[in-house]
């Protein structure tokens, strides 16, 4: 008797447990269920959200002859871009973004059957680097 396969769940629990300049460190928890067959892999993508860092932000193009205008240059994508080339088994991922920039971050499951649906994205996150961590040097 052959059993019914179904793609995971959603995984549980997507929080972010520490945002750099560069990186933005997420965890998160097994989905409730696996669809009958064991978890493969986790993908993680992202979806940017904002205006381009001050040093991108400004655009000159000519308005005649002589005369160049500014324009602010705002980044707004609906798309989610994956991050991992490939599906990883850690519960834990470094999300590679930009500095400045603001990011939703979401993650599916996928086993034998699939890729399942991903759970709530966790966001806007600005990746910044932490404000009020010094590091003390005597001399």
């Amino acid at each position: 008797m052959a059993f019914a396969v179904d793609v995971p769940g959603p995984p549980r629990n997507l929080r972010d447990t520490g945002v750099q300049a560069s990186t933005i460190e997420i965890c998160f928890d097994v989905p409730e269920s696996d669809g009958g067959s064991p978890i493969t892999g986790y993908i993680i993508e992202r979806q940017q959200t904002n205006r381009c860092p001050d040093k991108l932000s400004i655009i000159q193009f000519p308005v005649c002859c002589c005369m160049y205008s500014a324009v602010n240059v705002f980044v707004h994508s609906s798309r989610w871009s994956r991050v991992n080339k490939q599906s990883t088994l850690d519960l834990t991922y470094s999300v590679d973004v930009y500095e400045g920039l603001q990011y939703y971050i979401r993650v599916s499951a996928e086993n034998e059957a699939g890729q399942g649906k991903p759970c709530e994205p966790i966001g806007p996150i600005t990746a910044s680097a932490p404000i009020g961590k010094f590091l003390s040097v005597e001399i």
